[in-house]
């Protein structure tokens, strides 16, 4: 359903749902492209599946409240940086 959402006219439906905090399988490039191919009708549900299958799995964890925000010791928070239009290959620890 994220994407099938309208971005700019759907803004201020955020925030999205009531959760503290998600996790789960990142949607990267690759993904994306298999997404988009399904809901353009250039490949099944069957050939869907089996192409995400085959694509390497990294997670994430996102946090969306305070009360879950809490729980995380901001000293040793390790981030990417996007600059430029890209993400930086190594994790960097959070300057506060």
């Amino acid at each position: 359903m994220n994407r099938k959402r309208n971005a700019k006219s759907e803004l201020m439906d955020e925030p999205r749902h009531t959760h503290c905090w998600v996790s789960g399988p990142i949607a990267d490039d690759k993904i994306a492209d298999v997404v988009e191919n399904y809901l353009a009708g250039d490949i099944n549900s069957v050939e869907a599946i089996a192409l995400a299958r085959a694509l390497p799995q990294v997670f994430q964890l996102s946090l969306h409240t305070q009360s879950s925000l809490s729980v995380i010791d901001e000293n040793s928070v390790q981030i990417k940086q996007f600059k430029d239009g890209k993400w930086s290959k190594d994790w960097v620890l959070r300057k506060r």
